[in-house]
């Protein structure tokens, strides 16, 4: 592995905390999740120059931090309805919102 390897290897894994956090007890997600954080690194693996490597580990973070805080997933209760004990800074919305890792 070369220079920053052990960032990107942080990032990645940083990611991959992000995702089972956030979508814990929804293996589709957590599936499809794992299998896209995992194509976008692999897709990037021979990226060589630095100031390219340092705009990608900071869009990695960048999308860490917005699946940590902003992803709301809502939990069909009993009555067919959302609860209202969703821990989320959107308090309002009770969907799932892209990350912006997942939509280039």
């Amino acid at each position: 592995m070369g220079r920053g390897s052990g960032e990107v290897l942080s990032a990645y894994r940083s990611l991959l905390r992000a995702t089972r956090k956030s979508f814990a007890g929804d293996t589709l997600m957590l599936t499809q999740s794992a299998a896209e954080v995992r194509r976008k690194f692999d897709e990037n693996r021979n990226v060589t120059f630095e100031t390219e490597i340092n705009r990608l580990l900071d869009e990695a973070r960048e999308a860490s931090h917005f699946i940590s805080t902003m992803i709301v997933q809502a939990k069909l209760n009993s009555r067919g309805g959302y609860g209202n004990h969703l821990k989320c800074l959107l308090p309002a919305l009770h969907v799932r919102l892209p990350c912006p890792l997942f939509l280039k």
